[in-house]
């Protein structure tokens, strides 16, 4: 009698841990479902309270790593920081605050390939891109005209000539906050509309230069949002992927 009860009692013990398993299971399954569903939806939250941008995990696709690997960024901070937030690893990114259209000629913020600091021109003339994107335009702000679009003008022209295959995108000028814009004699939309109207008709004079107009994939009437920056100037990382979402659609997955 003592050994059907501890045989009872054993069978029992087993049918209730083959429930808990079963339950633990299904409890895992939902949550599966639970965090696809957060993804697809793009709302699942990190540790640190940011966003998964789900759309955009979606689109580092095989084929638009590979297109990236074929591609430089050169630019100023604003530039850094789409290229250091893009995911991508494979694209060369020669960008810093404090870089514009004029000094980018002549810093020494690259290396060559016997690792020796030089100019980014240095690096062009050594390497082979596909793709050359470059982003200016927030630093020069102040400057006038004729030395802008002459310094962007004598960059493109070093630029093409060391990458004639390459298809060179210039970046147009995200805007500022509204805030941002009317309390600053410098750092204001309607200087950024002149740069932008400057650079679209110079675009126009060179065969493999494209104006690319990466401002309207975040600008909300025209100006910088107001939850997309804490300085009304720099965007977080959540803009950044907006901007590079734009690149992906318009330049590259339409020709992959």
């Amino acid at each position: 009698m003592s050994k059907n009860n501890n045989y009872r009692s054993k069978i029992i013990h087993q049918r209730r841990r083959r429930r808990r398993q079963i339950l633990e299971s299904a409890i895992g399954v939902v949550v599966i479902l639970i965090l696809i569903f957060a993804l697809k939806q793009g709302n699942l939250r990190k540790a640190d309270g940011s966003t998964v941008d789900a759309e955009y995990e979606i689109s580092q696709s095989d084929a638009v790593n590979s297109y990236f690997d074929t591609s430089v960024l050169i630019g100023d901070a604003r530039a850094e920081a789409i290229g250091m937030n893009s995911g991508l690893s494979g694209w060369d990114i020669y960008a810093a605050q404090d870089l514009n259209a004029e000094n980018v000629l002549t810093s020494k913020i690259a290396k060559n390939n016997a690792s020796d600091a030089c100019t980014v021109l240095d690096v062009l003339s050594e390497r082979t891109y596909n793709s050359v994107y470059i982003g200016f335009g927030i630093e020069e702000l102040g400057w006038y005209n004729e030395r802008y679009i002459s310094a962007y003008r004598k960059l493109l022209d070093n630029i093409t000539a060391s990458q004639p295959g390459a298809v060179i995108y210039v970046m147009s000028v995200i805007p500022v906050s509204a805030e941002c814009s009317a309390n600053d004699t410098v750092y204001n939309n309607p200087g950024v509309d002149r740069l932008n109207s400057l650079m679209r008709d110079m675009c126009e004079d060179y065969d493999q230069v494209v104006y690319l107009d990466v401002a309207a994939s975040v600008a909300e009437n025209g100006v910088l949002p107001e939850d997309a920056s804490t300085d009304g100037i720099h965007f977080d990382k959540e803009y950044c992927h907006k901007i590079m979402r734009y690149i992906i659609k318009e330049n590259i997955q339409n020709g992959i």
